[in-house]
């Protein structure tokens, strides 16, 4: 599928929403490379993160920073796509937090908007409770050649959850709440990416 101009898709939302799997859809629909913060930046980055970040001050302040220098990279990626490549480019990332990741990204897409599109889509379970956490934990594999990321225990996902700050950039939010929504989503997300 050929697109009239280059778009920057970003896929954002909490650990578990669903970013990833509606993301390779996409991608894949409309001939764009897809990268993921934690499978493409991250880990080559810096390596697997620790399983459980959370259980000491001294792992969680590596973490901040692994996700930071992640960030950092991520942005480049994003804005050699927007300036020099000119081609479409698919983003998964949390974007938790409005300074760090929303303004950022707001900011690196104001200086090539007359060439390239933004498209911000908001996976937003709208079933979230613990059951439901625990379902989505129980299905992934982690560690090479599964999940790598370092949100992998339901004190995990709430404790990211807890800081997550609104989308406050123009965007969709997709209802990521069951699998027999991915086909619906993957539609919604196309629509609003072509139109």
């Amino acid at each position: 599928m050929e697109l009239e101009k280059p778009k920057i898709v970003v896929f954002c939302g909490k650990p578990l929403s669903g970013k990833s799997t509606i993301a390779k859809a996409v991608a894949e629909q409309i001939g764009a490379y897809l990268v993921d913060i934690d499978d493409n930046v991250r880990t080559p980055l810096v390596g697997m993160p620790h399983p459980h970040p959370n259980k000491f001050e001294e792992l969680m302040q590596n973490d901040r920073l692994e996700m930071a220098a992640a960030y950092d990279l991520l942005f480049a990626t994003i804005q050699t796509y927007m300036a020099r490549l000119k081609r479409s480019l698919v983003v998964t990332a949390t974007f938790s937090r409005k300074a760090g990741g929303q303004d950022r990204l707001l900011s690196t897409w104001d200086s090539y908007k007359e060439s390239v599109d933004l498209r911000v889509l908001w996976c937003n379970p709208r079933n979230f409770d613990d059951a439901e956490v625990l379902r989505r934990l129980a299905s992934r594999s982690f560690g090479v050649g599964g999940y790598i990321g370092g949100v992998n225990s339901l004190e995990r996902v709430r404790e990211v959850e807890a800081r997550f700050e609104p989308i406050m950039i123009p965007h969709i939010a997709l209802d990521t709440s069951s699998p027999e929504n991915e086909h619906a989503c993957i539609v919604q997300a196309l629509d609003y990416i072509l139109n």
